[in-house]
């Protein structure tokens, strides 16, 4: 009982700390400098539009932080809201695609909320810069036996030295400690893979309801 509830403590604590991290400081000034900018160069309809996807992105985020599980359906509205607010901010735009396999299963699966974001998140800080030529982002989607498998892939700068593998996994070692505390296992779920055209591929071991 004693281990449960250490266990039960630890999965509230790493979930807190995902939330914090997606209504972190930088992403709301980041948002804020958005729309104040958009109502400067008077794009009245471009800050309108910003405030009310960016209103909905909070709420989400508050909601989500409030369940054990959200559907798949979800956690792909939520991923495409946040990557056009990204986007809609940025000169150089990201290419972007979600897939989900092609299996009527899929649908209806539940994740724990709170787990991608932050890695996509990674993606556009640490993988794309001014010099990026037609930056691209693919999120897809695979079920296998028992679990669902997320592969982010870019087409970025990829690995380049120690100090950029310590960025990256920054905030990538608590969604993959959470995963393991609701999984039960002390094996990584979370892999980093060097694409051989150039990029980086993450793919997370997702545990399914």
């Amino acid at each position: 009982i004693k281990n449960k509830a250490k266990l039960d403590k630890r999965i509230a604590e790493t979930k807190l700390q995902a939330l914090q991290s997606q209504m972190n400081p930088h992403f709301v000034f980041n948002a804020m400098n958005s729309i104040q900018n958009f109502v400067i160069d008077n794009h009245t309809d471009e800050a309108l539009w910003y405030i009310g996807e960016f209103s909905k992105l909070i709420r989400q985020t508050l909601e989500f932080s409030s369940k054990q599980w959200i559907s798949l359906t979800d956690e792909v509205r939520y991923l495409n809201r946040y990557i056009e607010l990204e986007n809609l901010r940025r000169t150089k735009k990201v290419k972007y695609s979600i897939f989900i396999a092609q299996n009527s299963e899929l649908h209806p699966i539940e994740i724990p909320p709170l787990l991608l974001q932050p890695i996509v998140e990674n993606v556009f800080i640490h993988a794309f810069d001014k010099l990026s030529v037609n930056p691209k982002l693919t999120v897809n989607f695979i079920l296998k036996t028992d679990h669902l498998q997320c592969q982010i892939t870019d087409n970025g700068k990829g690995f380049d030295s120690k100090k950029q593998q310590a960025q990256h996994s920054k905030g990538i070692q608590l969604v993959d400690e959470r995963i393991q505390l609701l999984s039960g296992t002390t094996s990584k779920m979370i892999q980093i893979q060097p694409n051989s055209t150039g990029g980086t591929t993450i793919i997370i071991t997702i545990p399914i309801r």
